[in-house]
């Protein structure tokens, strides 16, 4: 007596709306008909489109990543153009166990795993880019004390332009104070280069002549 009720029920749903609220009804009737498969269901669900959040989510992080870096590295070259040459770009890899950089089609592809942290994302990929891509022509003839120095300048320069210090606080625990620590020097050279960047001279002075040397 029910089947027959539903049948009926189908048949008029199927004359008036069309196929598409039936396939609707169908399903409804079989989930409240089968309420212990519902959050099976669910779950499946969430498999399956799991996947297009998480590429969506990786692909804002990378994209915020790259426009924060390269807006700041835009204005230096500015001041001394082809101190940064190449634009970066960001490629997730499950695989990789270090961050890996290398130079493609004009870019500097910055290749990691990802990380829940966005912090730890946005420091690790600024730092591998910069010690690829800033004053690649002179580095090799640069102190490396100083080089390192001024990677640590126009990182700080690119997590202050647009967040509200967390990376910076982030940076300052993971990687600048332990490195001073060990480096009385990297300090001396850190603080001289801050001033250079306080007054405005670190680009239009300090880059541009090492850049010429």
């Amino acid at each position: 007596m029910i089947d027959e009720i539903i049948i009926n029920i189908l048949k008029y749903l199927l004359r008036s709306f069309g196929g598409g609220v039936v396939i609707t009804t169908i399903i409804f009737i079989l989930v409240l008909s089968n309420p212990g498969k519902i959050e099976k269901l669910i779950a499946l669900f969430y498999r399956m489109f799991s996947w297009i959040h998480k590429k969506l989510e990786y692909g804002n992080i990378a994209t915020n990543i790259q426009v924060a870096v390269n807006n700041v590295s835009g204005k230096i070259n500015k001041d001394c153009p082809d101190v940064l040459p190449y634009a970066m770009k960001i490629e997730w890899a499950k695989t990789a166990q270090d961050t890996e950089t290398f130079l493609r089609n004009g870019e500097i592809i910055v290749t990691m795993d990802y990380y829940r942290s966005y912090d730890r994302n946005l420091v690790g990929s600024t730092l591998a880019y910069l010690e690829k891509g800033l004053l690649p022509i002179a580095r090799p003839y640069i102190d490396k004390t100083l080089m390192k120095a001024t990677d640590f300048t126009i990182a700080k320069e690119i997590f202050t332009s647009s967040w509200d210090g967390l990376p910076m606080n982030y940076f300052f625990q993971n990687y600048l104070e332990p490195e001073m620590e060990k480096d009385s020097q990297l300090r001396s050279d850190c603080t001289l280069l801050d001033n250079l960047q306080k007054v405005g001279l670190l680009s239009k002075i300090f880059l541009r002549q090492i850049q010429y040397f």
